[in-house]
């Protein structure tokens, strides 16, 4: 021990000069961490104290690199920091490798690119207008009945439909550029009237009124990313003021919400002897339900020339109760009208397969109580078989889409529309959905007896004239059991996708 010690000792002495080049070059790296962990967005440090936006401004979420303001356009701009509010007909502008997010009364977000500037010429809980003057900006907006959000340049204006869409203008420059990634929305200049569907793009001449319109490609696809991962940067303060504003929103509300329950299509009791579990309309809401809020996947636009032009693709009897393999109760299922399969109607328009649903009960509007259970969930999934072997994996399908609305403790009401576009494995259990479909609420959901969804025709993978066959199953979830009700389509059925 001790030879290995005077080794190392002499080893030191003759080579002090390596030894301290090497100690110099540690610390010059670590200040390089250092730095680099410091180049951060800028957030508030506290999320418990921070500001709820009012119902006239706009509050700046996190600022990264050079963000300034000018508060009576004359050229005289400040830096701003976040937890800054902007009024009406103030610009914001980001320099290079710059960003911004902002959020707007109704807790809609607006996040800046660098070189980028915007000017809200309205602010309010019900409408908010910015003037994008150039730059990129990718606005995530809530769709809320009564609620207003809209992008404008010079005559063009483009208005969410409870949507996710970036908006393109480079300085200087005539054209103008919208791709959609979550529902619509809609296009207005001049004569100029056209809604953008998910997943589409627009490309504008805002001088010559000249639109085409394309499908995203696989790049387009990925250019919400660098957004959507600032907003991840920022969440934790984010969700901090949406619960506030949610608890805002149910209070001006709360004397106006009404509550009421989904029907049930059976009679008995529940639980009795002779096994048969069902109920008998005897289904009342939690005990004082915070006032909902619709968040989601779902567009309220009418479609109904496109619903009313789909065709049947297979009817299933109401009443058909089935107990899936595990999770329902010992006595079977119980009889849970809104996820009782009636018809399913399906078609193609404008690239999107679109589904309606019929079912033997109405959506409830709010988490309910039926007798012992709290219902959380009700569910639809079809599966898709493209290769006609219906005995291979994945139930014997190819792909996969499903739609779900779930309620939550808090009074929030979500609608999801999500899919499968291949079979990984031998079932879709444990693989991450990787398409994203859209729920149209305008005449199905809460409060109706039908669900209609729509899907991008590139990410379902079928096409007009060729024949696949499709199954069906449905189910509510509750706080007892993953399988409170559940109804299963009699077998496959065969279906043409064609145009309507």
């Amino acid at each position: 021990m001790s030879e290995l010690f005077l080794r190392a000792t002499y080893y030191l002495k003759s080579n002090k000069y390596f030894l301290l080049a090497m100690l110099v070059s540690l610390a010059v790296g670590i200040g390089i961490i250092f730095y680099i962990n410091s180049v951060k967005i800028e957030t508030p440090s506290d999320s418990s104290t921070v500001a709820v936006p009012k119902e006239s401004e706009i509050v700046v979420i996190a600022v990264e690199g050079t963000v300034e303001i000018d508060k009576e356009s004359k050229g005289e701009w400040a830096a701003v920091a976040p937890e800054a509010t902007l009024s009406e007909n103030i610009v914001l502008r980001t320099g290079e490798g710059s960003s911004a997010i902002l959020m707007g009364p109704a807790g809609d977000l607006l996040v800046l690119d660098q070189n980028s500037a915007v000017k809200f010429t309205l602010i309010g809980s019900s409408e908010i207008t910015a003037e994008q003057i150039y730059g990129k900006t990718y606005s995530v907006v809530e769709k809320q009945d009564g609620k207003t959000y809209s992008i404008t340049k010079d005559e063009a204006k483009i208005t969410a439909l409870g949507t996710e869409f970036l908006v393109d203008m480079p300085k200087d420059s005539d054209s103008l550029s919208i791709l959609v990634f979550i529902s619509n929305v809609m296009l207005e200049q001049g004569t100029l009237k056209q809604e953008i569907a998910e997943l589409n793009k627009a490309s504008l001449n805002i001088k010559t009124n000249q639109c085409t319109n394309s499908l995203l490609t696989d790049t387009e696809k990925e250019t919400n990313k660098p957004f959507l991962a600032l907003i991840e940067k920022s969440q934790g303060i984010i969700s901090v003021k949406k619960e506030a504003i949610a608890v805002r929103r149910a209070a001006n509300n709360s004397n106006s919400v009404t509550t009421t329950t989904g029907n049930t299509n059976n009679s008995g009791s529940n639980s009795n002897s002779n096994g048969t579990n069902s109920t008998n309309g005897n289904s009342a809401p939690a005990p004082n339900p915070p006032a909902p809020t619709i968040y989601g996947k779902y567009n309220a636009t009418s479609v109904e020339g496109i619903v009313n032009s789909l065709v049947l693709a297979y009817d299933d009897a109401t009443g058909d109760w089935t107990n899936p393999g595990s999770g329902y109760p010992p006595a079977g299922v119980f009889h849970y009208g809104p996820v009782d399969q009636d018809n399913t109607y399906m078609g193609i328009r404008d690239g999107r397969l679109y589904v309606k649903t019929t079912l033997g009960g109405t959506i409830p509007t709010s988490r309910t109580t039926v007798v012992n259970d709290i219902i959380e969930s009700l569910a639809w999934n079809i599966i898709i078989d493209t290769d006609g072997n219906t005995n291979n994996n994945c139930f014997g399908s190819e792909k996969a889409i499903a739609f779900n609305i779930a309620y939550h403790e808090n009074g929030q009401i979500w609608y999801n529309a999500y899919g499968w576009s291949a079979c990984q494995g031998t079932t879709y259990d444990g693989f991450q959905p990787n398409i994203s479909g859209t729920f149209h609420t305008y005449n199905s959901g809460i409060g109706k007896t039908s669900a209609v969804i729509s899907f991008a025709l590139s990410d379902v993978g079928i096409s007009a004239g060729n024949q696949v066959s499709i199954k069906s199953w449905s189910e509510a979830e509750s706080n007892n059991w993953d399988h409170y009700s559940f109804d299963e389509s009699n077998g496959w059925s065969s279906w043409t996708p064609a145009e309507i």
